[in-house]
């Protein structure tokens, strides 16, 4: 609450706007937070992942360019702390394949939650889903294929993934 209290006050002067509600799930408020923006685009991060200087950049490149409804991206992975200077301390990278809809019943290969996705698409499919148990990323991903949205992966390392204990790529 701090930092964003702190970030509110900050920016204050600039075109950002700052929504607050009641803790709840993840998937909860980011399907708050896309009904709030504006864009065409929604991109989502998770507060623990680290993002490449150039993430945003291609994204949107790769959204405009692919005819796709929706990318995700390799990510390099790691254990711990690192910040964006510590780079080289990658563990490894996690390369989804995209919506091959067989294998996404057993293994994550759609990606994480790190995406660009048309704000139409998204608010269309009705969202993550709201229930505490976790996989909404995954579990959004394959809806969205299963709606027939086009979903494609970019082949390259766009950010860094925090392994953590429950993670599940």
């Amino acid at each position: 609450i701090t930092v964003f209290q702190k970030m509110e006050r900050k920016y204050q002067d600039k075109p950002y706007r700052f929504f607050s509600k009641e803790n709840e799930f993840a998937g909860k408020t980011r399907n708050f937070a896309a009904e709030k923006a504006l864009g065409e685009y929604i991109m989502f991060v998770d507060s623990d992942n680290i993002v490449c200087p150039d993430m945003i950049e291609k994204f949107v490149y790769g959204i405009q360019h692919s005819g796709c409804d929706c990318l995700s991206s390799y990510m390099h992975y790691f254990h711990g702390e690192l910040t964006l200077e510590q780079s080289e301390v990658s563990e490894g990278i996690y390369s989804p394949t995209g919506p091959a809809l067989e294998l996404a019943m057993f293994h994550n290969c759609v990606g994480d939650v790190n995406i660009i996705v048309k704000r139409e698409a998204f608010l269309a499919s009705g969202g993550f889903g709201t229930e505490r148990y976790g996989y909404e990323d995954w579990r959004y991903l394959i809806k969205l294929s299963l709606l027939g949205y086009r979903l494609d992966v970019i082949p390259i390392c766009l950010y860094y993934y925090r392994v953590l204990p429950n993670s599940v790529n």
